[in-house]
């Protein structure tokens, strides 16, 4: 009983957190960055990557709960929370460097950041985002869902590419070197 009522708090919080970042995504793809002539494409891409993901999730987690819960289920549980942690310390760790969008709309504010999780990761951030969607997936033991979160990647890829030849761009090769 208590795995399903797990499950469906997963799923009401997936929602949740899936409408919020769709919603904060779609207001915030209206701030281009001066340079940029058009907002940013990733956002409703991002935004659509999640949707697949988050109907696919509720859809399979409804309609074919698992029977019981496993140690597959647990880890999963334990991916949440670990990627969430990790995307919250890289958020903190950005501090003014951080920026809603592919480009940071005020260059000059932007510095390198190689200290945190960026000593261990180009993108912790992302991968944390990415690695607690798929925790999701593995903690309600969901079996389809995975091919879901195939938008999502997409989108993020084309995101991090679009982020890294800006970075490029503005700050040179230089902002590769590891930190710490």
């Amino acid at each position: 009983m208590l795995g399903r009522a797990f499950e469906v708090i997963a799923v009401l919080v997936a929602l949740g957190a899936g409408a919020g970042l769709a919603l904060r995504l779609w207001r915030g793809r209206a701030e281009p960055a001066p340079e940029e002539s058009a907002p940013d494409p990733t956002y409703p891409a991002l935004a659509a990557g999640l949707l697949v993901l988050v109907v696919a999730v509720s859809l399979e987690a409804w309609f074919d709960p698992p029977s019981e819960v496993t140690a597959a289920m647990w880890s999963g549980r334990g991916l949440v929370l670990g990627a969430a942690l990790l995307t919250l310390w890289g958020r903190r760790v950005m501090g003014k460097s951080y920026a809603p969008t592919a480009h940071h709309p005020r260059p000059a504010e932007q510095e390198i950041v190689r200290s945190g999780p960026y000593r261990l990761f180009k993108h912790p951030q992302y991968l944390g985002n990415l690695a607690s969607l798929a925790g999701l997936v593995l903690a309600l033991d969901l079996r389809w869902s995975w091919l879901a979160l195939s938008p999502f990647v997409a989108a993020l890829a084309w995101r991090i590419r679009r982020e890294e030849a800006w970075l490029r761009a503005t700050h040179g090769e230089g902002w590769r070197e590891p930190g710490g």
